[in-house]
């Protein structure tokens, strides 16, 4: 990461791969040739940033057993529950700004508006500093139960985020 973003531009993860490739192998294993590396670069780019960040690497390299419930995924997801929950109140603000007629219902776009809106004022110019990347939103949004208007309540969205203590 040189110039300490906390992204990777494409030739950064080329290199640092190409690095760990070599220390790993063992004589006579397989090695991905530097347009193999490239391309994984490309493809682990989920919100086409053109850098790739830590969590980006996460996805990119778990272990296919893991992908559907290993603890990536849940610390995903619970890091996607404690921003929107802990930011409750400022979510709750850009929706009835994004509300004109305070109805209390929004389309999936005016939702997906208001995540980025929350997640830029979070982490500001520094995209490293957000706590949600791009893909978590758009991921979170298209999964929204939206009423036969296609609205959906965000007040009952925002609570269905409410952390409960289930040991008790």
């Amino acid at each position: 990461d040189a110039d300490n973003s906390g992204l990777l531009e494409p030739s950064e993860f080329v290199k640092i791969m190409s690095t760990l490739q070599a220390a790993c192998r063992d004589p006579g294993e397989l090695s991905l040739p530097e347009a193999a590396l490239q391309e994984l670069a490309r493809l682990s780019d989920f919100d086409s940033s053109g850098s790739v960040s830590y969590i980006e690497i996460l996805l990119a390299l778990q272990p296919t057993d893991t992908a559907l419930g290993g603890h990536v995924r849940f610390d995903l997801f619970e890091q996607i529950c404690s921003t929107v929950w802990g930011n409750k109140e400022a979510l709750l603000r850009a929706l009835h700004n994004l509300d004109p007629d305070k109805t209390m219902r929004v389309n999936a776009d005016t939702l997906n508006k208001a995540l980025h809106q929350l997640n830029t004022t979070i982490g500001g110019d520094c995209k490293s500093k957000r706590p949600l990347l791009g893909f978590q939103i758009e991921a979170l949004v298209a999964h929204i139960n939206l009423d036969e208007d296609g609205l959906v309540d965000y007040n009952a969205f925002l609570d269905a985020f409410q952390v409960k203590d289930v040991a008790r």
